[in-house]
């Protein structure tokens, strides 16, 4: 069985120079194989759009003059009011376009009783009692010694600029707990 295409040993020595080999090699390519070879697969169909009627034959190509509008409702852009209502799942009245609409109610939560509405007014003064609590604890006052022997009294205690510097550690800490730390823990 011959193998078709150029050895390398022709690339070498080939006769006419380069202009020849190239010419076998364009001839070899173009040939239809023999005997059992492979069929020289056939170029993909193109489907090229239809020139407009009445277009010069340099506008081959034409754009698609329908704009596609999944993103629409109706024949509007949704507001802003309907992305909320998508992100919150209150249901609204059916689209209508150039009207104003009334907005909805947000549901209402159900009553707690006296029980419920105790634990929610208790729970921020408990967490800064319990921050003040920690923040007087005889290891931070070693640290404070430590560190900052200024805000420390020599009995151990704090002075007055230790107790303004404990109380604004306690408030950054409950910042920090309220509005960081809480919400990331209810995601």
């Amino acid at each position: 069985m011959a193998a078709a295409g150029t050895l390398l040993a022709d690339l070498d020595s080939a006769p006419g120079g380069d202009g020849d080999l190239v010419q076998r090699i364009l001839a070899d390519m173009s040939a239809p194989s023999g005997g059992g070879g492979r069929p020289i697969p056939q170029a993909m169909p193109s489907y090229a759009p239809q020139p407009v009627v009445g277009a010069s034959s340099t506008q081959g190509i034409t754009m698609d003059r329908n704009i596609p509008t999944s993103h629409m409702i109706g024949n509007e852009h949704p507001t802003p009011a309907d992305f909320a209502a998508a992100m919150s799942g209150v249901q609204q009245a059916p689209y209508v376009p150039h009207q104003q609409q009334q907005p909805t109610q947000a549901y209402e939560l159900p009553q707690k009783n006296l029980s419920g509405r105790v634990l929610d007014e208790i729970k921020i003064p408990f967490v800064v009692a319990f921050l003040f609590f920690m923040f007087s604890m005889p290891p931070i006052r070693v640290l404070a010694a430590h560190y900052l022997p200024a805000i420390v009294k020599n009995t151990g205690e704090f002075n007055l600029t230790g107790l303004l510097a404990v109380s604004v550690t306690v408030g950054a800490t409950f910042w920090l707990l309220h509005r960081v730390i809480a919400p990331l823990l209810s995601l």
